[in-house]
C-alpha cells in the first residue's frame, strides 16, 4: 500500500496551502489592537493559564508515550512506532494551536466592539476562531496524507494504525480540559456558598479567571484534538479499507485508497471558503447566516465526491456514501441546536416551575429523546452506505462528515473566544454598549458550541464506526457472529465500557473541585497580599485534571488487547460494537441534556417566568450545574474513549489469536 498514487501529494499540498492561510490569517489578527494594559494583563493571565495546562498534558504524555511508542515499534515494527510519534506530535500540535488563536483573540474582539462595533468584534471573533478550526483540519488531512504516502510499506496497513493511535492518545489526555473547566466551576460556587471567595491583588476573581482557562482548555485544545483525532481515524480507516478492495467492484485499489483523502482536501478548501464568507460579511454573520453558511462545505462535498469519483474511475456508489456523510452533518447540527435554541427553552422551562426533580427529569427526558433522533440519523446513513458500497461505504460515509471539520472547529472555537472577550470587557470596564456586544456574541457562541457538540458526537459515532470497518480488515474478520457465546460477552463488556468512562469523568468533576477549594485556600494564604499565585493554581488545577484520564487510558489501551488475546478477535469485534452503540447514545444524551438544562436557565434569565431569583430560576440552577458536566465533561470523555478503543484494537488486530 505505497502510496495512493493518484494525484499523490494533492492532499498534502492543499493541506500545506491552508495552514499557509490560517498563519497569514494569525498574522493579521496579532496586528489588530490589543486594547489597554488591564485588557492586556487579562490576556497575559488566560494565555498562562491555558500554557500550564498544555504542560501538564505534555508532562503525562512523554512517559506514556515513549512506553506506547516502545511497544508499537516493538510489536508492529519502526514505521507504526514513527507513525505514532507523528500522530500524537501533530494532534498536540492542533490542541495548542487553537489555545493560543483563542487566548490572543478574546482582548481583539474586546476593542474591537470598542473602537468599530459590532460587526467588527464579531469579523475578529470569526478570524481567531477560523485559524483554530482550519489549523486542526489542515493539520489532521497533511498527518493521515503524508503517514500514507512515506511511512507505509507494501502490503501493510499497520503505519496507518499506529498514525491513528498516536491521535487517539493526545486527544484522550486533552480531554482533561473539560474536568477542569466544571470542577473550576464548582470550586467557585462552592467558596462563595462558604462565604470565603478568593481574591488576587487587583481584586481579581481568580476562580472565575480558572474558570475561563478551563473552557478554553475544554473547547479549543481538547476540542481541537477531538475534532484531528476524528478526521485522522475516518481518514486512516477508510484508506485501509479501500486498499483492501472490499466491497466496491470495479474500483482500482490505488483510487479507493486515494479518494478519501481528495475528499477531505476538497472539504477543506470548502471549509476556507465558508470561513472567508464569515469574514468578509461579519454584519450578517449571526446565527442564522451561519447556518446558511454551513451549508456550503456540504453542497461542494456533495457535489465534489461525484466529480472526484468519476475522476479516480470509481463508482457512483463511493461517491453517495461520501454524499451521505457530508449530509448528515448539518442535520445533526441541527437536531442538537434545536435543544439549546430559545423556542425549545420556553417549553422546557415550564417544568422550573415545579421545582428542581421536575426540571431534571425534563432534562434527561429531552436527552434520552435527541439521542434517538441524532442516532435515527447516523443509521440511516450508514445503512444507505453500506447498501451502495458494503464496508468501504460506511467509512467514506465517515469521512464525509469529518470533512466538514475545518468550520465546525472554527464555531467550535468562537465560543470560548466570545467568552473571553466578555470576561476583558468586564474586567476593564469597557463601558455597557461593549459589554452588551460581547454578551450577544457570547449568546451566539453558545449556540455554535451546542452544534459543535452535535457534530463532534456524529464524528466520533462514525469515525468509530469506520475505524471498526479497518479493524474487520485487519484482523481478518468478513463480520462478527453475535450469536456466538465469546462475541456477545465481548458485546456486553464493550456496552458497558462508556458508562463506566462517562462515570469517572463525572466523579472527577466533584474530586477535582474540592482540590481546587483547597489548592486555592493555601495558594492565597501563602501569598498572603502581595505576588501572583493565579498562575499557580492553574498549573496545580491543571494537573489534577490531567490526572484523572488514567483510567479510562489504560482501558481504551489495554481491554483491546486483554479481551482480543484472551478470547479473540471475535470477541473484540463484539466488544466494539457494543461500545460505538452505547456510546454513541450516551453521549448524545449527554449533550443534548446539557444543552436544554443551559437553555432553560437561559430563558429564564431573560425575564421569564419570573426572571431571576425566583422559584423557577432557582430550580433551572439546579438543572443546569446537572447538565454542564454531563455535557462538557462526561459527553466528550465517552467521544473519545470510542476513537481510542477502535484505535487501540485496530493496532492490535494482526496480533490477536481468532479462537
Amino acid at each position: 500500500m505505497a502510496g495512493f498514487g493518484y494525484g499523490s501529494w494533492l492532499a498534502p499540498s492543499v493541506a500545506a496551502c491552508a495552514l499557509g492561510a490560517a498563519g497569514v490569517l494569525y498574522g493579521v489578527l496579532w496586528a489588530r489592537p490589543a486594547g489597554n494594559a488591564a485588557m492586556a494583563a487579562n490576556t497575559r493571565e488566560q494565555a498562562a493559564g491555558a500554557e500550564a495546562f498544555l504542560r501538564e498534558v505534555v508532562r503525562f504524555l512523554l512517559p506514556a508515550g515513549a512506553v506506547v511508542f516502545v511497544l508499537v515499534a516493538w510489536q508492529l515494527g519502526p514505521g507504526s512506532g514513527g507513525a505514532f510519534a507523528v500522530g500524537a506530535l501533530l494532534a498536540a500540535l492542533a490542541a495548542a494551536t487553537g489555545a493560543r488563536a483563542a487566548t490572543q483573540t478574546g482582548s481583539r474582539v474586546a476593542q474591537a466592539a470598542r473602537e468599530l462595533g459590532g460587526p467588527k468584534a464579531r469579523s475578529t471573533a470569526h478570524a481567531g476562531a477560523a485559524v483554530s478550526g482550519v489549523a486542526v483540519a489542515a493539520l489532521a488531512l497533511l498527518g493521515a496524507s503524508v503517514t500514507h504516502l512515506v511511512l507505509s510499506s507494501p502490503g501493510s496497513a499497520q503505519e496507518l494504525a499506529g498514525f491513528a493511535l498516536g491521535t487517539a492518545c493526545v486527544a484522550l489526555l486533552t480531554r482533561a480540559g473539560g474536568v477542569l473547566a466544571k470542577a473550576a466551576d464548582r470550586a467557585a460556587d462552592l467558596l462563595v456558598r462558604l462565604g470565603e471567595p478568593l481574591w488576587a491583588p487587583g481584586g481579581a476573581d481568580p476562580a472565575a479567571g480558572l474558570s475561563l482557562t478551563g473552557e478554553i482548555a475544554a473547547d479549543t485544545a481538547a476540542a481541537g484534538a477531538d475534532l484531528f483525532d476524528s478526521a485522522a481515524g475516518a481518514l486512516v480507516a477508510a484508506a485501509i479499507v479501500g486498499a483492501a478492495g472490499l466491497s466496491v467492484p470495479g474500483g482500482a485499489r490505488p483510487a479507493l485508497a486515494a479518494f478519501p483523502f481528495l475528499l477531505a482536501a476538497l472539504g477543506l478548501l470548502a471549509s476556507l471558503a465558508a470561513c472567508a464568507v464569515l469574514l468578509v460579511a461579519p454584519g450578517v454573520a449571526g446565527p442564522r447566516s451561519v447556518r446558511l453558511v454551513s451549508v456550503l462545505p456540504v453542497v461542494t462535498l456533495v457535489v465534489g465526491s461525484f466529480g472526484l469519483a468519476a475522476l479516480l474511475g470509481l463508482p457512483p456508489a463511493a461517491a453517495v456514501a461520501a454524499a451521505l456523510g457530508a449530509a448528515v452533518s448539518p442535520a445533526l447540527g441541527a437536531a442538537t441546536s434545536y435543544y439549546a435554541s430559545r423556542r425549545r427553552a420556553s417549553r422546557f422551562a415550564e417544568s422550573a416551575q415545579l421545582g428542581s426533580a421536575d426540571i431534571v427529569l425534563a432534562g434527561l427526558a429531552a436527552g434520552l429523546e435527541g439521542a434517538v433522533a441524532s442516532v435515527v440519523l447516523l443509521g440511516l446513513a450508514l445503512l444507505a452506505a453500506t447498501s451502495a458500497a458494503g464496508l468501504y461505504g460506511a467509512a467514506v460515509c465517515a469521512v464525509g462528515l469529518v470533512s466538514c471539520a475545518g468550520l465546525a472547529g472554527s464555531l467550535a472555537a468562537f465560543a470560548p473566544i466570545a467568552s473571553l472577550a466578555r470576561r476583558i470587557a468586564a474586567a476593564a470596564a469597557l463601558g455597557s454598549d461593549v459589554r452588551e456586544m460581547a454578551e450577544a456574541l457570547h449568546g451566539e457562541g453558545v449556540i455554535h458550541a451546542a452544534r459543535r457538540r452535535g457534530f463532534a458526537a456524529g464524528a466520533a459515532a462514525l469515525s468509530g464506526v469506520a475505524l471498526f470497518c479497518g479493524y474487520l480488515v485487519l484482523a481478518g474478520l468478513g463480520s462478527v457472529d453475535l450469536g456466538h457465546p465469546r462475541t456477545l460477552i465481548g458485546l456486553l463488556i464493550g456496552a458497558a465500557l462508556p458508562f463506566l468512562i462517562a462515570a469517572t469523568a463525572l466523579n472527577g468533576v466533584g474530586e477535582v473541585a474540592f482540590e481546587l477549594v483547597a489548592q486555592g485556600r493555601r495558594l492565597a494564604r501563602e501569598a498572603g497580599t502581595g505576588g501572583d499565585w493565579t498562575r499557580r493554581w492553574a498549573g496545580e488545577a491543571s494537573r489534577a485534571a490531567v490526572g484523572r484520564t488514567g483510567l479510562p487510558s489504560l482501558t481504551a489501551l489495554g481491554v483491546p488487547l486483554a479481551l482480543g488475546m484472551g478470547l479473540g478477535a471475535e470477541a473484540l469485534g463484539g466488544a466494539l460494537a457494543g461500545a460505538i452503540a452505547s456510546g454513541t447514545l450516551l453521549s448524545f444524551l449527554l449533550a443534548d441534556a446539557g444543552d436544554v438544562w443551559r437553555g432553560g436557565r437561559r430563558w429564564i434569565e431573560s425575564g421569564a417566568l419570573g426572571g431571576e431569583g425566583s422559584l423557577a430560576h432557582r430550580a433551572a440552577i439546579v438543572g443546569d450545574a446537572v447538565g454542564e458536566p454531563l455535557k462538557d465533561a462526561a459527553g466528550p470523555a465517552v467521544q473519545v474513549f470510542l476513537k481510542a478503543l477502535a484505535a487501540a484494537s485496530l493496532a492490535a488486530a494482526p496480533l490477536l489469536p481468532h479462537l
